[in-house]
């Protein structure tokens, strides 16, 4: 008896190894980090990659589902399976691994400023994230495996420009002849000078302790719209020239 029970486990076993063997990943866990500070770390989109084999002659009908998601409430991520990737909230989804498919792509993205792809929005914040995807063989729904992904992302944090800030940025002089200079500098990347009309008459790359020459406009009154990294115009100054 004892041995036709061992024989039994042996079996269930075998046939265990066999099923999870069916598609493999590999690393897993799989680790990706980056630094808010340093933009060549890509911390706008940090991505984890793992691979996905088939190990069979088979196409096999797969499922991923996002299981765990544990992230600081500024963060995003986002899954992309062999075939395509997805918006954040999208949670689950059904995928092919064509035959004897080798290493093809599971990426979860995480977006430490909510944003998919280029500079982190205001609120980007340094911090750990793990999720969890589940991959499961339609064909079967006891093969399943859980793949483990793991952020690390570190540096300061991007915060948008308070109203204190906004205030502390003045222009002088003001009245100015030749030259104007601004007080603070700091998230402001442009200043954009328009005439009474609305039209642009001159810009400037903001720089600490720059000098911003305007002898060549002509004596009377300005706007100096400042724009900040994204793009968008936080403060406008009325400037004087005489």
């Amino acid at each position: 008896m004892k041995r036709i029970i061992l024989f039994v486990l042996c079996l269930s076993v075998i046939s265990s190894a066999t099923i999870a063997q069916n598609y493999t990943v590999s690393p897993n866990p799989v680790s990706a980090s980056a630094d808010l500070d340093n933009p060549n770390t890509h911390p706008d989109d940090v991505e984890a990659h793992a691979g996905i084999s088939n190990n069979t002659s088979d196409t096999l009908f797969m499922r991923w589902e996002r299981v765990y998601n544990d992230k600081p409430d500024s963060w995003e991520t986002a899954v992309c399976d062999v075939n395509l990737c997805y918006f954040p909230h999208v949670s689950t989804k059904d995928f092919i691994l064509t035959p004897n498919l080798q290493n093809g792509d599971m990426i979860v993205h995480a977006y430490p400023g909510m944003e998919p792809g280029g500079i982190p929005e205001n609120g980007a914040v340094p911090g750990e994230a793990t999720v969890h995807i589940k991959l499961s063989n339609l064909n079967d729904p006891t093969d399943t495996l859980i793949v483990v992904y793991n952020f690390t992302v570190t540096g300061e944090a991007i915060v948008s420009i308070s109203e204190v800030e906004l205030e502390a940025i003045k222009i002088y002089p003001n009245p100015a002849s030749d030259y104007f200079q601004l007080t603070e500098t700091q998230e402001i990347q442009q200043l954009v000078i328009y005439n009474v009309l609305g039209r642009i008459v001159e810009t400037f790359e903001v720089n600490s302790g720059q000098r911003y020459d305007i002898s060549n406009l002509a004596d009377g009154i300005y706007l100096v719209g400042m724009v900040d990294r994204d793009q968008q115009t936080v403060k406008t100054i009325r400037l004087q020239k005489h």
